[in-house]
């Protein structure tokens, strides 16, 4: 992700979305199975304020290669006054929301496969503003070791670095592990969904 933070409360950028394997496979089938519009709405997980500009897809046939998504966007940025502007370095991906809210399961889980998340952002601080609320960098490690997650933040001059690595070594998880993944993922949903403040100076 590269994108410019506008003192309009608006986002402008670039994104490149590269998927592998079983997760090619899914992009690949549902852009066959979905209309332009509506491919692109599962892109922003339906995110009203997210709108994708340009969207073009590479190597969607070669198959030792992943598939490459490039996209241009522009998002506004709700709650956004004269004095802040706040903004969610998530953009992009299926980690908006939890899919374990509830507090009982009574089947097991099946992610599919394993999986490694790789998010990496700059984001262009305007210029008259500077960072007032950055997330703390954090390692979430579940009890067995079966999912890490790393966030890493920082600031190089007027850029705000996000970097991002979750993994998932584990597909199937037994009933009698729920309490543990509903645990986790609450934690991490709520990391996941930390903004960034920036404040005119």
């Amino acid at each position: 992700m590269q994108a410019d933070v506008s003192t309009d409360g608006s986002m402008s950028g670039t994104a490149q979305i590269a998927s592998f394997s079983y997760n090619k496979a899914i992009n690949l089938e549902l852009h066959k199975k979905l209309d332009e519009d509506k491919y692109k709405q599962y892109l922003t997980g339906d995110d009203n304020n997210l709108k994708i500009t340009s969207l073009k897809l590479q190597d969607a046939e070669v198959d030792s290669l992943p598939l490459t998504q490039n996209i241009d966007f522009k998002l506004d940025l709700p709650g956004t006054d004269d004095k802040y502007i706040y903004f969610n370095p998530n953009l992009f991906t299926s980690l908006h929301n939890n899919p374990f809210i509830s507090d009982t399961r009574s089947s097991n889980i099946d992610f599919g496969s394993s999986n490694i998340y790789s998010i990496n952002g700059r984001y262009k601080i305007p210029p008259g503003y500077k960072v007032d609320v950055l997330p703390k960098s954090i390692n979430l490690i579940m009890g067995d070791k079966s999912i890490t997650f790393k966030r890493i933040i920082g600031q190089e001059d007027n850029v705000v670095v996000v970097y991002y690595v979750i993994n998932y070594k584990q597909s199937v998880y037994g009933r009698a592990s729920y309490p543990d993944l509903h645990a986790y993922f609450k934690k991490m949903n709520e990391v996941l969904n930390e903004q960034i403040v920036l404040k005119k100076i």
